[in-house]
C-alpha cells in the first residue's frame, strides 16, 4: 500500500513539475489580452494656425500696379483748363506692419504702411478758355501713409485670407510742361490731402514663417497743391504680389 502511494504521489508530482511552466504563460496570455489602457484625461487638441508667421507681427511687402479709375487736376482758369491728364496706370511699391491683438482662428488686428506710385505721361490743355490746344508733359509722384483695422482668416494650415479699411494722409506732386505761343510753362507744385482705402488679399505659406499671395486695394483721396494748379482728386485700383514674413 505504502509503494503504491509513493508510486501515486510521485507521478502527480511530476506531472505538475511538468505543466507549471505552462501555467505561467497561459496567466501571462490572459493579462496580456483583457488588461486595458486607462483612458487619457487630455483635452482634445484646439485649432492652431501653424501658417506662416502665426501669432506675431507680420511684415509684408508689395509691388504692382496702379489703375487709375479717376484723376483730375486743378488750373488756374487764367492759364486754361486741363482737358485729359493722359495718366492711366503707373507702378507701385509699398509696405505694411500688421499686429494681431485677439482672437484664436479670426483674428482680429491693426496695421499701418505706405505706398508709392509715379508716373510720366504726356496730357491735354485748353489754354485761354479752350482756344489753342496744346500737349503736356506731365509728371505724378503719389505717397501714402495709412493706418487701420484689419481681420485675418486662415484657410486650413496653409493660406489665409485678410481685410481692412480706414484713413490715409496722401502726399502729392504734380509737374505740368508745355509750350503756350511759342512760350515754355512749367507748373510743379506739391502738397498735402487725405482720403480713405480698403484692402484686402490672400496668402499661401511657402515655409519659414513666409508667405506670398495677391492683394487689391482701392483708394480715394485729394491733395491740396496750390498755386497755379489747384486740387488733385484721385482714385485708383492698386493690384500687387505681396510677401508677408513674421517675427
Amino acid at each position: 500500500m505504502i509503494s503504491k502511494l509513493q508510486t501515486m504521489f510521485g507521478a502527480r508530482k511530476s506531472g505538475f513539475d511538468a505543466c507549471w511552466p505552462l501555467l505561467l504563460v497561459l496567466g501571462s496570455c490572459a493579462q496580456t489580452d483583457f488588461a486595458r489602457p486607462a483612458r487619457s484625461t487630455e483635452p482634445a487638441p484646439q485649432y492652431r494656425s501653424d501658417y506662416g508667421p502665426s501669432d506675431g507681427t507680420r511684415i509684408q511687402g508689395l509691388i504692382g500696379l496702379t489703375e487709375v479709375t479717376d484723376i483730375q487736376v486743378g488750373l488756374d482758369p487764367s492759364y486754361g483748363e486741363i482737358q485729359d491728364e493722359g495718366t492711366s496706370s503707373f507702378p507701385l511699391i509699398g509696405g505694411v506692419f500688421m499686429h494681431p491683438l485677439r482672437g484664436e482662428r479670426l483674428r482680429f488686428g491693426l496695421e499701418g504702411g505706405f505706398t508709392v506710385g509715379w508716373e510720366g505721361d504726356t496730357g491735354i490743355v485748353a489754354i485761354n478758355n479752350g482756344t489753342v490746344l496744346v500737349v503736356s508733359d506731365n509728371d505724378i509722384f503719389l505717397l501714402d501713409l495709412f493706418v487701420g483695422p484689419f481681420l485675418e482668416l486662415p484657410l486650413g494650415q496653409k493660406a489665409r485670407v485678410y481685410a481692412s479699411a480706414g484713413p490715409l494722409l496722401q502726399y502729392g506732386r504734380v509737374e505740368m510742361d508745355y509750350i503756350d505761343t511759342g512760350e515754355y510753362v512749367n507748373h510743379s507744385e506739391t502738397g498735402f490731402g487725405g482720403g480713405v482705402y480698403a484692402r484686402t488679399g490672400i496668402e499661401f505659406d511657402i515655409g519659414g514663417r513666409n508667405l506670398i499671395g495677391f492683394g487689391v486695394r482701392w483708394l480715394d483721396s485729394s491733395v491740396s497743391l496750390g498755386g497755379a494748379l489747384g486740387d488733385l482728386d484721385f482714385q485708383g485700383v492698386q493690384m500687387a504680389v505681396t510677401a508677408t514674413t513674421g517675427f
